[in-house]
């Protein structure tokens, strides 16, 4: 620690940071347009001055310099307000002051302070820019006419995203930021670069000449897309959202991307659900809800203890207990998630736990199986940060080359499917090397033996890559020292086989990222039940769910409950119009298992219900009254599955394939199976 005087106040900072980081700690408000607590400092606008006493520099820009001890730091002086006033005249030469008609008008930085420092008039003249403005990029709009030269954009497309896809072009008075050949913008649109662009040089299409930002509600919600659980601000007008922003607390800290960003117009797509429908010789005819509430009671109750249910893990937790409740009180029938959990349930199996996306970040050597550009683009971000600031070694292992392939010191090319084998392979090579954390292994349960004697068997190269890649990444991944693995939609094969390889490193928490909102909330609720019951049951309510028109065939009474028409829900005898994630208030569990309250963030079309709504009220005309939601949403869903563990708590498990077949994966879930079973 390091102790400075910040406009006489004394102030104990790490050693280490910058000027700006302690001006911050000791509460005074230095102004910044080129900064960013998640990039490397860059000292492009200078608007950050401040005065140090004892030096031969009048100014020194506070965002670059880092704090020494003893240090004497003023932040306010007539003298630094006129360098200010200088420093904003010069960036307002080009600058058009087209504030009526820029979407940034309201939340603008540079308007902000041109503001705070009483600017009105410009001692310098030079004609504004007119450069093209370029409409032609999906999503996103680009006024360079409006750019102020700070790179923000440049460097989180860079240093964040790893993408590239703008920067500077060009030299002196020319410099401007664009792209190779200044064409238009072909990303991920994952629209950091509007977010972080203090200025209206970069805007959203899709909110363009929608609404001034003062006219905007902001909510606080949790993306319903992967279970990363991004925190992000909905900001809506009348009802209805507008823009979508991330949040710089929080998991994601401020990332996000195209379907977080830009994807919430499905919830305002014309073919909606507004009133139910009702199976009416062979067609759905519209009803009531009283009608359909009436329907369901009766057959509900001549069904009791043949029913089935299926629930989305992208329901709730408040959603999912209830539907739990009522499944066991009132119908005395069976409940599952309609998307397989059985990894979740193998990692429970195992004692390990759940890894955060912070230890990834910290993490000094990552081994990936997944593209996660494609199925978790924040969980991305942790791995670019890792690799780009504290310089991790990444092990991808992948049938093709995928986006992180650029950044990975070894990359091992497999057969499709063999990622058990490959595992396999390495841990074969750490325990011939004797490279296994012998004091942590002594002190698990038991394991160790059988698992050896397993593995090294091995005398081939069964999943195709060499015995020196091979080699190589087992003694990058044993001579880290905070190692970890991340998964995408595995096995529970793959998760024991992962878990094992975790466990000869000393390590215990698996990163285990899923497609779906809340995958560990409805695994700790509801657990990996056993979706057989398909085939026998003679009643279904699926919410949020479908199936193949196969197991559909023959039943008694079908309800569905969701936001559209679907296939399955044409084939249902009662159609129920359900809400949407951003519809409606709860809690999701994200994949590190941290509950997390979403808000409602739009109106949901008239007619509609939450799923929490309809099953309390079928259950009410039941004559039976389930928890309130202020009372559901007080209970602690986490029932301690994925909680740390000791190394005597551990068995180390052997219970998987030695090997893959080469070319199937062997990803047959449970409700796969019964599907298959309802289909022969």
């Amino acid at each position: 620690m390091i102790t400075l005087n910040i406009d006489g106040k004394e102030i104990e900072i790490e050693d280490g940071a910058t000027i700006l980081e302690a001006t911050e700690k000791a509460g005074a408000n230095v102004p910044t347009l080129c900064y960013d607590k998640r990039l490397a400092p860059f000292g492009a606008c200078r608007i950050c001055l401040v005065e140090l006493e004892g030096t031969r520099t009048k100014f020194t820009p506070s965002c670059t310099t880092p704090a020494t001890n003893g240090m004497v730091v003023r932040t306010t002086s007539p003298a630094l307000i006129k360098a200010r006033r200088t420093i904003l005249e010069l960036l307002l030469i080009n600058h058009p002051l087209d504030c009526p008609v820029c979407d940034k008008a309201g939340e603008c930085k540079l308007q902000d302070l041109v503001y705070e420092y009483g600017l009105s008039e410009n001692r310098f003249k030079k004609d504004m820019s007119n450069l093209p403005i370029d409409y032609k990029s999906p999503l996103i709009e680009r006024n360079l006419n409006r750019c102020i030269l700070c790179g923000k954009c440049a460097r989180i497309c860079d240093e964040i995203q790893d993408v590239a896809e703008v920067s500077f072009v060009n030299r002196g008075m020319k410099a401007k930021i664009g792209t190779d050949f200044d064409r238009s913008l072909d990303c991920e649109f994952c629209g950091q670069c509007i977010d972080i662009c203090p200025v209206g040089a970069l805007t959203s299409k899709l909110f363009k000449f929608k609404a001034r930002v003062w006219e905007l509600t902001d909510k606080d919600i949790i993306c319903p897309y992967c279970n990363v659980g991004c925190n992000l601000t909905a900001r809506s007008r009348d009802g209805r959202i507008l823009k979508i922003d991330a949040k710089e607390s929080g998991v994601n800290e401020g990332g996000v991307c195209v379907k977080g960003h830009f994807g919430f117009d499905y919830i305002y797509a014309e073919d909606r659900l507004t009133q139910p429908l009702i199976k009416n010789n062979g067609k759905l005819i519209p009803s009531s809800w009283d009608e359909a509430f009436n329907l369901m009671v009766s057959k509900f109750s001549m069904l009791k203890g043949q029913v089935g249910m299926l629930v989305s893990p992208r329901l709730t937790n408040e959603e999912i207990y209830t539907a739990k409740e009522f499944m066991n009180n009132l119908l005395e029938g069976h409940i599952a998630c309609a998307e397989g959990l059985e990894h979740l349930s193998a990692l429970s199996e195992t004692g390990l736990s759940l890894g955060e996306l912070k230890e990834i970040k910290n993490s000094d050597c990552i081994m990936l199986f997944a593209c996660l550009s494609e199925t978790n683009p924040v969980a991305g971000i942790a791995i670019n940060y890792a690799v780009k600031r504290k310089e991790a070694n990444l092990i991808v292992i992948s049938p093709i080359k995928i986006k992180e392939s650029k950044l990975a010191k070894d990359e091992l090319l497999i057969a499709p499917g063999q990622e058990i084998t490959i595992i396999n392979e390495i841990m074969a090579e750490i325990i011939r090397q004797n490279w296994q954390d012998s004091a942590f292994i002594n002190d698990c349960t038991e394991g160790f033996e059988p698992l050896k004697e397993q593995v090294t068997r091995y005398t081939e190269e069964g999943s195709g890559v060499s015995k020196e890649a091979i080699l190589s990444a087992a003694r990058l991944y044993v001579e880290s020292k905070n190692p970890c693995i991340i998964l995408s939609s595995p096995t529970p094969d793959l998760v024991r086989v992962a878990g094992s390889l975790l466990l000869l490193k000393g390590k215990t928490r698996l990163h285990l990222l899923g497609k779906r909102s809340n995958e560990v909330g409805a695994f700790d609720i509801l657990g990996d039940r056993d979706r057989a019951f398909i085939s026998s049951a003679r009643g279904l309510f699926l919410i949020g769910s479908e199936l193949p028109n196969e197991a559909l065939q023959n039943k008694e009474f079908i309800v569905v409950s969701d936001l559209y028409l679907t296939e399955t829900a044409s084939m249902a005898d009662v159609v129920l119009p359900a809400t949407a994630s951003l519809e409606k208030k709860g809690t999701f569990t994200n994949f590190e298992g941290r509950i997390q309250q979403t808000d409602t963030a739009s109106n949901p079309p008239c007619g509609a219900k939450s799923d929490l709504e309809i099953i309390s009220q079928i259950a009410l005309k039941m004559g039976f009254e389930l928890p309130k939601f202020k009372e559901i949403e007080k209970r602690e869903f986490k029932k301690g599955n994925f909680l740390p563990t000791q190394a005597k708590d551990i068995k180390i498990s052997s219970d998987y394939p030695l090997r893959q077949s080469r070319f199937h994966s062997g990803k047959i879930s449970q409700r796969s199976k019964a599907l298959m079973e309802v289909s022969k």
